[in-house]
């Protein structure tokens, strides 16, 4: 069996330049300032900055305590990353994943995406787990074996070198949130 390199279905990061003037290397995307209307893995990061105790679809009610949050998920609808990561940031249309619950008691910090055809979310979701002090159990994973999608990172006052950790690990590019609404 020949061995195939998965790595080679992510979108070059020579297509996009980075913006040296931001504290998170952000992405300016060349053509329309537009994040990729492809299919694509992505880790959305979130703030609570209170408690929050929020019922989540057939997952029940969950509480949430302050601090920062990531949540992994694919885009492989219509529109791409470009789509999915746009509806997340303007919080709007129905609860239709379970990430949509959280949205309207949150804030979007940004996230870290990747292009792919390759299904990434299960390894991004272990990635995640790895420097998660705990996980959100059922949350994001109806459609996999993984305990959760959901990964709590903790009260950190500076979120910059996990998101460049991010980055760096997973192969992505990062898009605060002001750039997810402009898509």
């Amino acid at each position: 069996m020949e061995n195939r390199d998965e790595s080679a279905d992510i979108a070059p990061m020579a297509a996009y330049e980075i913006d040296p003037q931001t504290s998170v290397p952000e992405v300016r995307i060349q053509a329309e300032n537009e994040i990729p209307k492809t299919p694509g893995t992505y880790l959305l990061f979130l703030r609570f900055s209170g408690h929050a105790r929020i019922s989540v679809g057939r997952l029940g009610t969950s509480d949430f305590v302050p601090g920062f949050y990531g949540y992994v998920g694919s885009a492989r609808g219509p529109g791409g990353l470009a789509a999915r990561l746009r509806r997340h940031a303007v919080k709007t249309g129905s609860c239709h994943w379970h990430i949509d619950y959280l949205l309207p008691q949150s804030e979007i910090a940004g996230a870290v995406f990747a292009e792919t055809k390759t299904r990434l979310e299960c390894d991004w979701a272990g990635w995640a787990q790895n420097f998660a002090r705990c996980e959100v159990t059922g949350f994001g994973a109806s459609d996999c074996t993984c305990r959760a999608h959901l990964f709590f990172f903790g009260k950190i006052p500076d979120e910059v070198p996990l998101i460049q950790q991010a980055r760096k690990d997973l192969h992505a590019l990062y898009a605060s949130r002001q750039l997810l609404l402009a898509c």
